[in-house]
């Protein structure tokens, strides 16, 4: 895998239409476990990921794309840190994936 690839990952909240989506350049679920450690009153799941290059710059346009809908900032209960990856998404996984792979074509081209 090259230092530029990763995966973006979508965790859900079974509860609300609540979306993480965010990146990893290591297992997915390595990830979802750290989440889980730091911040367990936040009770997501795993639904999908995608393996893409440019990562970062993925993540960044898919933030963009779906800015409109991002929760405003809060300061976790858990890890006090502010979250700045959730958003309102009442759209199924599969078209959210389909946004960020939209988001991986264009990365690559610019």
């Amino acid at each position: 895998m090259d230092s530029s690839d990763g995966y973006i990952y979508i965790l859900s909240s079974p509860s609300s239409h609540v979306k993480k989506i965010g990146f990893t350049q290591r297992k997915v679920t390595v990830r979802l476990k750290e989440w889980r450690k730091s911040c367990p009153s936040m009770d997501y799941k795993l639904q999908s990921w995608l393996m893409c290059r440019q990562v970062k710059k993925t993540e960044r346009l898919a933030h963009r794309i779906f800015a409109k809908k991002r929760l405003a900032r809060h300061t976790c209960i858990d890890c006090k840190k502010h979250h700045r990856e959730l958003f309102l998404l009442p759209i199924t996984n599969d078209a959210c994936l389909s946004v960020i792979l939209w988001a991986n074509l264009l990365a690559l081209s610019l």
